[in-house]
């Protein structure tokens, strides 16, 4: 039984209530999608996650934070970076 809070392989939790995306291949980090639209916010994922050393550097966190695709990204180390995600 999954419970809030549990780590689940493969969801990334948006501040919809009730909606998970998986994102292949399988990134398993808390997504908060701010001012965009989840859709476009979930299609810019990887691409972030990629740029910024993923799979070799686990991330724990992406935070969207405008509706153009400025984001911070805080890697399971506790480190952060933050910059722009073009359109997927």
């Amino acid at each position: 039984m999954i419970r809030a809070g549990d780590f689940v392989e493969g969801a990334c939790v948006t501040q919809q209530l009730g909606t998970d995306l998986l994102v292949p291949p399988f990134l398993a980090l808390r997504l908060d999608c701010g001012p965009m639209p989840v859709d476009d916010c979930a299609g810019r994922v990887h691409q972030i996650a990629s740029v910024n050393g993923w799979p070799k550097r686990a991330i724990a966190e992406v935070h969207i934070l405008t509706a153009d695709g400025r984001y911070r990204l805080a890697f399971e180390d506790g480190s952060e970076t933050s910059g722009s995600s073009s359109a997927p």
